[in-house]
């Protein structure tokens, strides 16, 4: 890994509540005798008005426990659809 610190001036707030998604991942249970693996599903939940990325990341690990895995993301600009992954990991996806 290589770092550095870099200065990069005075920082601007992009909209006072950032918008977050958490999706909370499982996967189906297979009947008894199938031998088919089912993929991962989510819900997705959409939180507003939150201050910081760490309230938001709090509300995650609050709800979490009954999942197999999480994603959180932020929106990059307001307006847009792109978001950014913050934490977990989507197993959908491969490493």
């Amino acid at each position: 890994m290589k770092y550095e610190l870099k200065d990069s001036g005075p920082h601007l707030s992009i909209r006072p509540f950032p918008e977050y998604r958490a999706r909370f991942w499982n996967r189906p249970v297979a009947a008894e005798g199938d031998s088919f693996t089912y993929g991962y599903q989510y819900l997705e939940w959409q939180l507003s008005e939150v201050r910081d990325v760490h309230e938001a990341q709090r509300w995650v690990d609050a709800h979490a426990d009954e999942y197999e895995q999480y994603t959180l993301y932020a929106c990059a600009q307001p307006g847009d659809d792109i978001w950014l992954q913050v934490s977990g990991t989507d197993p959908n996806r491969q490493p």
